[in-house]
C-alpha cells in the first residue's frame, strides 16, 4: 500500500494524546455545502456511506452523512474513539484505507463491522489551520473494495475543500474579534478623553469671562481638535461592527441634505446629478459630510464643491488647491494628515465605507484644479 494508507493501528486511546478540537460554530450555510459534498461522494464512490466526522474527546460524532436511505448512520450520533476506523485517522492525522476489515486481525471486530457490516473504509483526516484536527471525510462500503487511484484523489481533494472551508471560519472569527477589541478600545479611549476634556472646557470657559486673548482661543482650537478626533475615532470603529443596510437613495437631494448637516461658512454647493444608487444611507452620508469638510478644510470658507455623474458612479470635487500625486494614496491611511486642524480620520473612514460597498474610488484633479473624488461601481 502506499505511504500513509496502512491498514494496521498506529497507536490507541490509551497510548496517545487526541489532539485538540477547536470550538468554533459551523454556519448553516457551510452544514448544507457538506450535505451536498457527501451526497455526490456517494454517488460517485457507489457506496452506502460518506461521512463528515467531528471529534469531541473522548467521543466522535457524525457532524454530516450522505442523505442515501441505505446509510445506517445519524447525524449527530456519537460514539466513543474505541477501536473505530476514524479513530486511526485522528490518532495518525494520516488517510487510511481498509479494503477488507474481515481479513485484518486489527479491523476485523470494530464497530462499523460489527453493527453495520461495513468491512471497506477510506478516510482521510480534516484540520483546522494550524494544525489542530477537526474530524474526517470517509467513505464506507458493505463489500470488498480497493479505492485507488481517481478515487483516493477525488476524496484528497473534498478533504480540501472542507479545511478551505475551516480557513474561512477561522478568518471570520478572527476578524470579529479583532472588530470586538477595536470597539472596545474606541469606547475606553473616547470615554477616558472626554472627561478630562469636559472639565479642561470648563475651566477654559470660566477663564475666558474674565479673560480675551490669543493663547485661550488656541487652547479652544485644540479641545474643538480633541472633540473630532474622538468622533473620528468612534466612527472607524464602528464602520467595521455596523451591518449594511442598502436602500436605494436618489443621489442628488442626498447630496444637498448631507451639506446641511456640516459648517460650510460660505462655502458654496453645485449638485447636478439625478441618479438613484444603493447604499447604506448612514454610511453615504459619513461619506459626503467628511468629503465637505475636507474640502473646506483645504480650500477655505468659500470653496465650492460640485457633486455630479459617472457612467458607473458619481464624483465630488473642488475648486481647492488639490492632492499632491504622491499623497493620492497615503490621504487614505488612517492618521495621515497635511493639516494643523484635520484629524487625519476624515477620508481613512471614506475609504472604509467604499470598501464595505465593494465601490472603487479614485483621486485625481478637478477642472478648477483642486481634488476630484471618483468613485467607481457603484449600483
Amino acid at each position: 500500500m502506499p505511504q500513509g494508507m496502512d491498514d494496521e493501528s498506529s497507536g490507541t486511546a490509551s497510548d496517545r494524546p487526541y489532539p485538540e478540537v477547536n470550538d468554533l460554530e459551523i454556519p448553516e450555510d457551510i452544514v448544507q455545502k457538506w450535505q451536498q459534498l457527501l451526497d455526490i461522494t456517494a454517488e460517485i464512490f457507489e457506496v452506502p456511506a460518506g461521512l463528515i466526522m467531528r471529534i469531541d474527546p473522548p467521543y466522535i460524532e457524525v457532524f454530516e452523512a450522505s442523505g442515501n436511505p441505505e446509510n445506517p448512520y445519524e447525524i449527530g450520533g456519537t460514539e466513543d474513539m474505541l477501536g473505530l476506523y476514524c479513530e486511526e485517522v485522528v490518532l495518525s492525522q494520516e488517510p487510511l484505507h481498509v479494503p477488507d476489515a474481515q481479513q485484518s486481525d486489527r479491523w476485523r471486530d470494530n464497530m462499523d463491522v460489527e453493527e453495520f457490516g461495513l468491512v471497506t473504509y477510506l478516510g482521510y483526516p480534516i484540520e483546522w489551520p494550524g494544525g489542530a484536527v477537526f474530524g474526517t471525510i470517509c467513505v464506507l462500503d458493505d463489500e470488498e473494495r480497493e479505492f485507488e487511484g481517481i478515487y483516493r484523489d477525488l476524496l484528497q481533494q473534498f478533504k480540501r475543500m472542507v479545511e478551505v472551508d475551516l480557513d474561512m471560519i477561522v478568518r471570520q472569527q478572527e476578524l470579529e474579534a479583532k472588530n470586538d477589541r477595536l470597539q472596545e478600545f474606541a469606547t475606553i479611549v473616547s470615554h477616558d478623553l472626554r472627561n478630562p476634556l469636559n472639565v479642561a472646557e470648563g475651566e477654559l470657559e470660566l477663564a475666558q469671562q474674565e479673560y480675551t486673548n490669543e493663547h485661550l482661543r488656541a487652547v479652544e482650537r485644540a479641545h474643538e481638535r480633541i472633540h473630532v478626533l474622538i468622533d473620528d475615532l468612534l466612527t472607524l470603529a464602528r464602520n467595521t461592527d455596523r451591518p449594511t443596510e442598502l436602500a436605494s437613495i436618489e443621489l442628488g437631494a442626498f447630496a444637498e441634505s448631507s451639506w446641511q448637516n456640516v459648517d460650510v461658512g460660505d462655502a458654496t454647493l453645485h449638485v447636478d446629478v439625478e441618479q438613484t444608487v444603493r447604499a447604506d444611507a448612514s454610511r453615504l452620508g459619513q461619506v459626503f459630510e467628511n468629503l465637505y469638510r475636507n474640502a473646506i478644510e483645504h480650500g477655505g470658507a468659500d470653496v465650492h464643491v460640485w457633486v455630479g455623474p459617472l457612467e458607473d458612479g458619481f464624483y465630488v470635487e473642488d475648486d481647492g488647491p488639490g492632492i499632491d500625486v504622491a499623497d493620492r494614496e497615503r490621504v487614505f491611511e488612517s492618521g495621515y494628515t497635511n493639516s494643523r486642524t484635520g484629524s487625519g480620520y476624515g477620508l481613512a473612514i471614506v475609504a472604509d465605507i467604499v470598501a464595505i460597498h465593494g465601490w472603487d474610488v479614485e483621486i485625481v484633479e478637478s477642472a478648477a484644479g483642486g481634488a476630484r473624488f471618483e468613485f467607481r461601481g457603484v449600483e
